[in-house]
């Protein structure tokens, strides 16, 4: 085994060198003050020079390395206290939502009143608006039906404020949900950082943050349960039920009135005015004299080889017969009906007059009319004077028709 040595002579071209005793020239017996034992493993590595540079470099090496891991736990430790601080943020909002009592209703004593008492006023609006219609007052109908819809939408908001409640609830839930969405990517980011750079504590710290925050998401969701809209008090519901029918039922005779009187056609307006028609008025006037007719515009139409109509098409007529009766009681009610040109004629003029007769009928089963006795004429044109082409179905089922023509007459 090789022996090594360090000269300590001062005077010798090798002082202070580390040298081996067999091969180096201050080794031999002629220097005796060459001995200082060394180990061959510093002797090694004072003779080799390459070693200690790369000793050097892979200190600086590893020095940085611990310098960078001591910084990396730095940031990692700022980071999740950044984390943290949200993390207890958020908890707090989930506390507060926890806390927010069920949604109820506030005095349902007080409601149920309340109730009662639109119900009642509906009722009285419900009678005048038909004794309105009655005597055709369609100005007032009107006016009393939005009195009606007004009462509808108050007996409606008495459930809204304990829904409102319940709304900014969901909202503020929902919210929370979405940020606790937000803050888990982030946290799951964190983690995963973290173990890449190899900084356990933040990793396991971050993972047992990342379980609290997914028990706060459940616990966000479980509210759903809780923001419910309660039932309102019985009273409520049935007011409302009962209010709602009524004007379900009165909007639209009123509206079907209001429309049946804007149908009319003065006889200035009438274009349609012919002089069969008028002649035949004024042959069954006898000695009078027509001041004036009305017509409607919207004549009741037949389909083939029929002398009556649906049950909506009636209902429409005795609305007619209301409005006569109530705005020209001194009048008489000339019914004109037509057919297409489809059929024998005579078949056609005795179908065209059964169809005057039926519409005349119709309008005796409105009770305002038979009180005013108002007297109806009804007469069969059979296929004359049709008012639109028989070469199309459309235009054959415009010219099966009854005219309603109002006349007021004079004295000669």
């Amino acid at each position: 085994m090789i022996e090594y040595f360090r000269c300590k002579n001062q005077s010798c071209q090798q002082y202070g060198k580390i040298l081996e005793v067999t091969a180096d020239v201050c080794a031999k017996s002629d220097c005796p003050h060459y001995r200082e034992p060394i180990a061959w493993w510093l002797a090694v590595w004072e003779r080799n020079p390459k070693l200690k540079l790369g000793a050097g470099v892979g200190g600086g090496i590893f020095l940085l390395f611990v310098i960078l891991m001591g910084l990396g736990a730095d940031n990692c430790n700022k980071q999740y206290t950044q984390l943290s601080n949200q993390a207890v943020s958020l908890e707090q909002r989930l506390q507060d939502l926890v806390q927010l009592p069920k949604p109820t209703f506030i005095n349902p004593e007080q409601l149920t009143t309340q109730a009662q008492e639109l119900q009642n006023k509906a009722l009285a609006l419900y009678q005048q608006i038909q004794q309105a219609m009655k005597g055709y007052d369609k100005a007032t109908a009107l006016a009393l039906l939005n009195q009606l819809q007004t009462v509808l939408g108050t007996i409606n908001n008495l459930a809204i404020p304990a829904a409102d409640k319940v709304i900014s609830a969901r909202s503020s839930a929902n919210q929370l949900l979405y940020d606790y969405q937000n803050f888990e990517g982030r946290l799951e980011g964190f983690v995963s950082q973290a173990r890449m750079s190899g900084t356990n504590d933040c990793s396991n710290t971050g993972e047992m943050l990342l379980d609290q925050v997914k028990i706060g998401m459940r616990q966000v969701g479980d509210l759903g349960t809780k923001f419910t809209v309660p039932p309102p008090p019985p009273a409520i519901s049935t007011a409302q039920q009962r209010i709602s029918r009524m004007f379900g039922e009165l909007q639209p005779q009123v509206n079907a009135m209001a429309a049946v009187d804007s149908q009319w056609i003065t006889q200035a307006q009438d274009n349609a005015n012919n002089q069969l028609v008028t002649n035949q008025i004024i042959t069954q006037l006898g000695g009078n004299r027509i001041a004036s007719y009305y017509r409607y515009k919207d004549n009741p139409q037949f389909t083939y080889d029929a002398a009556t109509l649906g049950s909506r098409d009636e209902a429409n007529l005795q609305q007619v017969a209301q409005v006569i009766a109530t705005k020209y009681p001194q009048s008489r009610v000339f019914l004109f009906g037509f057919t297409d040109e489809v059929g024998d004629a005579a078949y056609n003029f005795q179908l065209s007059k059964a169809r005057a007769e039926y519409v005349a009928g119709q309008f005796r089963l409105s009770e305002v009319f038979r009180r005013a006795q108002i007297q109806t004429e009804p007469f069969g044109f059979g296929s004359q004077l049709p008012l639109d082409t028989s070469g199309t179905d459309a235009g054959r089922a415009r010219n099966r028709r009854v005219e309603i023509y109002v006349v007021l007459v004079t004295q000669p």
